[in-house]
């Protein structure tokens, strides 16, 4: 059986893997003409990857887990607003774009979820008046 860290490392690392596949996704659909200028894209796949990686048991890394999903979350709620064009429908890579778009919202909700369960769990218990 899975571990919820082990649950949440997972989908993080799916998030990760589907974020890096959306961003040059908007670039050619048109949505984002200035992501491939700037290198914040790539600095923030290095500290996700590396919460992910080298601190995910630590505070900072479920914080910084936490926050992916957020972005994860982000990223459908920025763009399923109406505002495509119609020509848009009919593109090629419209389908993966919108299914990104669907997936990346899912398992940004999830990782939000787990990542707060953990970082509820594992706090210090306030001490004891007697």
């Amino acid at each position: 059986m899975m571990k919820k860290n082990d649950l949440l490392a997972l989908l993080s690392l799916i998030a990760l893997i589907l974020l890096s596949i959306h961003l040059p996704d908007d670039y050619v659909h048109g949505f984002d003409k200035h992501v491939v200028d700037s290198p914040y894209p790539i600095l923030i796949f290095v500290v996700w990857a590396g919460g992910l990686l080298l601190a995910r048991e630590r505070l900072i890394g479920r914080i910084i887990l936490l926050l992916g999903g957020l972005v994860a979350i982000g990223m459908p709620v920025l763009h399923l607003n109406g505002h495509f064009r119609p020509e848009f429908a009919t593109s090629d890579g419209a389908l993966r774009f919108l299914w990104i778009l669907y997936a990346l919202g899912t398992t940004g909700v999830l990782i939000v979820i787990l990542a707060l369960k953990e970082l509820v769990s594992r706090s210090p218990s306030p001490p004891s008046r007697t």
